[in-house]
This record gives structure tokens, sequence and C-alpha cells, in this order.
């Protein structure tokens, strides 16, 4: 399956001084986009580095986030204006529960991730599926288990090396200019498209009618 992509936001970052800020944004009624992970890792990590805060870009009410110190229920905004959210952002959340019952194990392309990527934000992300084939492990992200532990490890470690979390945002940029924009995607669908046309096949493998 091609990867989705991203546009490269052009907005400079605007990081806020005395906090860390993380962002997650996804649909909190869908039981593998890990609401729960994701509220229990930065419980863990504000027990360790209490400046740091989450906000939290979904539809889910505070029925499903409680009203706490750190978290910020932000709500949804259109995907417009989601790269000047981004920019105020120091990293983000790209966590997943894995899938058994999909052919994959997994939601193959989430384009979150993508967009993370393009804000140039150190991304924190589950290792599965198509997350663990675009970041590369401690150079342009950080990938972890289905664990509220090592997600919280791995927020307390960029939260206290800023130059890491420099470093890894600006190495996932890098690599979703050279491999994951959206030409990109283009380009592997056409050449998928090229092959299916020149092997004379319908897209479900029968051969074409005369």
């Amino acid at each position: 399956m091609a990867p989705n992509g991203g546009t490269v936001s052009r907005l400079p970052r605007q990081p806020a001084a005395g906090c860390f800020r993380v962002v997650w944004a996804g649909g909190a009624r869908w039981p593998w986009q890990a609401l729960d992970l994701v509220l229990e890792g930065a419980r863990l990590a504000r027990q360790r580095v209490p400046e740091l805060e989450l906000s939290l870009y979904t539809e889910a009410g505070h029925e499903r986030v409680p009203r706490e110190a750190g978290i910020v229920l932000a709500g949804q905004v259109p995907h417009a204006d989601l790269a000047g959210v981004l920019a105020r952002m120091d990293a983000a959340l790209c966590l997943y529960r894995p899938m058994p019952w999909s052919p994959a194990g997994f939601y193959n392309s989430p384009l979150k991730l993508f967009d993370y990527l393009a804000a140039g934000l150190a991304v924190v992300g589950s290792r599965l599926g198509q997350i663990a084939e675009v970041i590369e492990d401690g150079t342009s992200g950080l990938l972890v288990g289905d664990s509220a532990s090592e997600v919280a490890a791995a927020l307390e470690r960029l939260a206290r090396d800023r130059a890491l979390t420099e470093r890894l945002g600006a190495a996932g940029l890098r690599r979703l200019e050279t491999e994951y924009t959206w030409n990109h995607t283009g380009d592997r669908i056409g050449a998928v498209l090229e092959t299916l046309l020149a092997s004379g096949k319908n897209h479900d493998g029968r051969p074409q009618a005369a």
C-alpha cells in the first residue's frame, strides 16, 4: 500500500517558553486511536516533568477526558488550520492499538503522522505498520510499544533534551521532504497503475477485455 503524504508547513515554529507542549489529534470514538494510552502516557510523564502540557484536538468531551492539570481539551479544528496549531507545539503523539482483525494488523497510513512531520515536530509513534517504516527510531522520531510507561519515558526524554527534540523534528521534516510528500505518493500510485496497465490486467487481476 502506498503511504499517504504531507505538505511541508512554511509557518515559523512558535514554541512557548516555560512549558513543553505535546499534541495529539484523533477520533476518540475509534478504540484503535488509543486515547487512553495517550492520556495515561502523558499523566505518567507529568509526574516527572510537570511543565509538560498535552493538547488534544478531538471530538471527545470531558466525559472521556477528565479536567486535570496539564491536559488541554482543545476540540476539533479544520485540517486547513492544523499547521498553525502544530507550529505552537514541541512534540506530537501518533499512537495506535494493534488491530488483529485487519489484514495488515494495523490501519496502514495515518495522515496525522505526515502532518506532524511536515510541521517539523518530534514524533513519538507506535511501533506498528507504516509508522515504523516512516520513522527511523532515534533518528527521525521515537518508536514505542503499546505501553503507557514507554510513552511516558519517550516524552520525558524529549522534554529534558530540547536539542534532541529539535534534531528529531528536523530529521523527520527532511525525511518527509525527500520521501513522503504528496508528489512522492502520486509517483508511487502512478508506478503501480503503469505496472497494471503494462501487464494487461484489471485492478482485480483479471485479464482486460479485448
